[in-house]
């Protein structure tokens, strides 16, 4: 990984009424993703974005991504690793990294104070690169943030409300594992368990287990009902018609 200093003075009120229009006009973090991978701003060099979430065990957990970015469905990143992701969240400012025929930029997300997802901007190799001030990465991270709480997926409570009970029907999003994301995504797409398994290389019964502890955490009983809540979430973006809904196989 090689860091170097940016090139470009950012057009900063430019870019936070992008942010603005992107963040209002974006019905869920996938279409986030989508809207700005193609938005003007960017003038064609950015090749794709991804949204991760940093769970209760501080391990950031891919929900949304479009475009050319890396394939990290798999993989557990803790916010205590070395890569330029968990320094995003450390520092709490942007990071860059620069690879061998790409960049990538990583702006943490705020709500209430605290670092709740980051954002993975992955930019062509000419890319002229440019931060933002603090204050206005502050203010981005913080639009960002509030649009996770209501349009994408939140795993901090917001500022004064309650823990919900066990008994609660909110759905504890923030129990999900990567590996359960990446088979719920499955899920959504009319996969078998046994289809599952060649994909995430783990045994049927496995898939099958996972599956049930989706289940129990998206407080559901069936696959169509998981991919509506999944979806209500933030999680799943694809919209399927009802004869597209795959049989219930668990």
């Amino acid at each position: 990984m090689t860091e170097t200093q940016p090139t470009a003075s950012l057009d900063k009120h430019y870019a936070l009424r992008m942010a603005v229009r992107i963040l209002s006009e974006s019905a869920n973090a996938q279409d986030l993703c989508r809207r700005a991978t193609h938005n003007e701003f960017f003038k064609g060099m950015c090749r794709g974005i991804a949204i991760y979430l940093l769970d209760q065990k501080s391990s950031l957990v891919q929900v949304a991504g479009y475009g050319d970015i890396p394939d990290d469905s798999q993989a557990q990143i803790s916010a205590w690793d070395d890569n330029f992701l968990a320094s995003s969240v450390r520092s709490r400012s942007v990071s860059y990294e620069t690879l061998e025929h790409s960049t990538r930029a990583c702006l943490p997300i705020e709500l209430n104070g605290v670092i709740t997802d980051v954002m993975l901007f992955a930019f062509s190799g000419d890319y002229e690169r440019a931060y933002p001030d603090k204050g206005d990465a502050a203010l981005l991270s913080n639009l960002a943030g509030l649009f996770m709480d209501t349009k994408g997926v939140a795993f901090a409570p917001k500022a004064g409300t309650p823990v919900a009970s066990p008994v609660s029907d909110e759905i504890s999003v923030q129990e999900l594992t990567t590996r359960q994301v990446t088979i719920l995504q499955y899920v959504a797409d009319g996969l078998t368990n046994a289809e599952i398994s060649k994909h995430v290389l783990l045994s049927e019964s496995t898939v099958r287990q996972e599956t049930i502890r989706i289940f129990r955490i998206l407080k559901c009983h069936t696959r169509s009902e998981a991919i509506v809540k999944a979806r209500a979430s933030g999680i799943i973006a694809r919209v399927q018609k009802a004869s597209e809904f795959p049989a219930e196989l668990v």
